[in-house]
């Protein structure tokens, strides 16, 4: 049975924000790999679990496109479900145009770069439209980790959910045993 204090992939959407090939080096380089790895394990959950998936890329001609690794996974999520890309030059998602014709679901985790700008005023904006926030803390970044934590302090107070991947992950599987569970328990380490 799931919780209603956490979301579950098959009634929320799983929204990625602007993880692209020219801010990813921005980022301290010690993060560059978990940020990448939690994003992925986020995107291939929503996969397996019938989720809503939709990706942002801020002004792609001067970041360039969503890191490879992850663009691989988002373009190999069900044809009957694939991941919808919004491109952008405003800074909340919610402000780009095209946003509404994404079809969010109530329930939003939302993931990606930088924590403190378009993470920051996507969560708060939809946070003003009445959307449930939940901010896997693993799976955002900053240029500077003070800027980042700032940023999740920030969408705490505004009544966003601070959680890890770990977290979403195990409370979607329920419970230990199977091919899913070895999947993503292998994924997690």
């Amino acid at each position: 049975m799931s919780s209603p204090f956490l979301p579950s992939p098959s009634s929320s959407t799983l929204l990625v924000i602007d993880v692209q090939e020219r801010l990813l080096p921005a980022i301290p380089s010690d993060e560059h790999g978990a940020i990448v790895k939690h994003v992925s394990n986020l995107v291939s959950l929503y996969g397996d679990f019938a989720g809503d998936v939709a990706f942002t890329e801020q002004y792609p001609r001067g970041l360039g496109p969503t890191v490879a690794p992850l663009a691989t996974l988002l373009s190999a999520l069900p044809p009957e479900r694939p991941a919808r890309r919004l491109e952008k030059v405003a800074f909340s998602a919610c402000q780009a145009d095209g946003f509404d014709l994404l079809g969010v679901r109530q329930d939003v985790v939302l993931v990606g770069m930088e924590a403190h700008v378009c993470v920051l005023l996507t969560g708060l904006d939809l946070l003003q439209r009445g959307h449930r926030v939940f901010l896997p803390f693993d799976a955002v970044a900053s240029r500077r980790p003070a800027a980042r934590d700032n940023g999740l302090a920030l969408l705490r107070q505004a009544g966003a959910t601070v959680i890890n991947t770990e977290t979403l992950v195990f409370a979607t599987l329920h419970k230990a045993g199977g091919d899913t569970f070895k999947k993503f328990s292998a994924l997690i380490r």
